[in-house]
Formats: C-alpha cells, sequence, structure tokens
C-alpha cells in the first residue's frame, strides 16, 4: 500500500509530538519499584500476543489495556511509557510477518502520545485532588486514551486509504468501546485487589483477557463464515441452474 505525503507528514508531526512526551516522562524523578515494574511489563508483554484484527480495517487490537490503565494509575510515566511501547513492539511481530518501519513509527508514536495525554489528565491536571476513587481516575484515564489512540488512528486509515476520517472514526470507536469499557472495569477490579494483595495481582486478570481475546476473535469470525456459507449457497445454485437448463 502506497503511504502518501500527507501521511506521512501526519505520522512524522505525532514523532515529533512523542518526542516531547519522551522527554517529559524520563525528566520526571521518580522512584522505580523494579521487581513490581517487570512483573507488569512481563504480563503486558504476553497479553500483546493476543491480537485481533478489526474487520474492514487495516488494524487489529490486543488485550494489554487493562495492564496500560493499572500502569497509568498506580506506576510512573516512564515506567508506563516503556509497557505501553513494549507492548506494541510486540504486537506488531506477534503475526510473524515483517511490519512496514512506518506503521511500527506509527503505532509506537500513536501510544506514547495517548499515554501522555492520559497520563497528564489524571496525574498532573486536578483530576486526582478531586476524585481520588480509583474507578474515577480509570474512567478518566480511558476516556483519554479512547479518544486519543482513535482519532489518530482514523485519521491515518482515512488519509491512506481515502476514506471518510469520521465514518471511520465512528466504526473504529464502535468496534473497540465495548473492549475499553470491559477493560476499565478489570482495571478497577486489580485496583481494588492491589490494597490487600500487591500490584502483582494483577496476574489474575490475564485469564480473563484471554477469555476476552477469544470471544472477540469468534465474534469477528462469524460475519466472515457466514459470508462463505452463503456465496457457497450461491454457487451452488448457481450449478444446479446450469445443470437443469
Amino acid at each position: 500500500m502506497k503511504v502518501s505525503t500527507s501521511t506521512k507528514a501526519f505520522i512524522g508531526l505525532m514523532a515529533a509530538a512523542s518526542l516531547f512526551v519522551l522527554f517529559q516522562a524520563f525528566n520526571l524523578h521518580t522512584s522505580v519499584e523494579l521487581p513490581r515494574f517487570l512483573a507488569i511489563l512481563a504480563l503486558t508483554l504476553v497479553a500483546a500476543r493476543f491480537k485481533v484484527s478489526l474487520p474492514g480495517l487495516s488494524g487489529s487490537m490486543s488485550v494489554t489495556l487493562p495492564f496500560i490503565l493499572v500502569s497509568l494509575i498506580q506506576m510512573s510515566f516512564a515506567e508506563t511509557l516503556i509497557i505501553t511501547v513494549g507492548s506494541v513492539l510486540v504486537q506488531s511481530w506477534a503475526s510473524g510477518r515483517q511490519p512496514k518501519p512506518i506503521q511500527v513509527l506509527f503505532n509506537v508514536c500513536n501510544v506514547a502520545n495517548a499515554i501522555g495525554l492520559a497520563y497528564f489528565a489524571i496525574h498532573m491536571g486536578r483530576v486526582q485532588s478531586y476524585a481520588p476513587v480509583a474507578a474515577v481516575l480509570v474512567a478518566v484515564a480511558t476516556t483519554v486514551y479512547l479518544l486519543a489512540n482513535t482519532l489518530c488512528v482514523a485519521a491515518v486509515i482515512a488519509l491512506t486509504e481515502s476514506k471518510n476520517f469520521f465514518s471511520v472514526w465512528q466504526e473504529v470507536c464502535l468496534l473497540s468501546f465495548p473492549y475499553y469499557v470491559v477493560s476499565a472495569g478489570l482495571a478497577t477490579m486489580v485496583l481494588s485487589i492491589n490494597v490487600y494483595f500487591g500490584l502483582e495481582s494483577s496476574i489474575a486478570v490475564l485469564p480473563v483477557a484471554f477469555m476476552l481475546f477469544q470471544s472477540y476473535r469468534r465474534f469477528f469470525r462469524a460475519p466472515q463464515k457466514q459470508t462463505s456459507a452463503g456465496l457457497g449457497m450461491v454457487n451452488a445454485t448457481a450449478k444446479a441452474a446450469v445443470t437443469n437448463a
């Protein structure tokens, strides 16, 4: 697929914005709990292997969001950024096919910018002061991350495939919104459990994430199977009509 000049310019702007996000993340001097960070990173990278292709769109979705949301709430900016970007890199090579460099660049910059906006919304603004409840913080982070992520994905698809931006964005949102809602619920559950068992208890989300992946994959395969069955019936009918003639 040929990438237009406007698409390259858009991705270039996203890359410039992500450099600013990277600078801000590592400019904040915060302590890092290495065992906790490595545990969440490992869980996220495993979850990144569960990837579902979105029907009708040249894009895919993994089940890493619950772990990313937990990281946004309870871990540092740099830790969250490393975890998210790492999951995107694993997802890019999960299918076994060699991805195009510009696709990897877009995916990395897109999630980096979305993480930056979500982290700023809940940590650097006044939301954390006025809404200390974990569920509210998760809801704000999920909303910001959803908008930042889907708007840029819709924009690059519209530029690359010459489609209407609002139609693409509506389709992306409809396909991904239930997953974001479920992920927000799982993240809230993990944050509640962490009070008693620690952040490493996030491993309990992995089986649920796998079941979510299986549900999405079966749901998206069903229309394809129905279409194939319908085409088979049409072909059989056409052959019968020819034979009878």
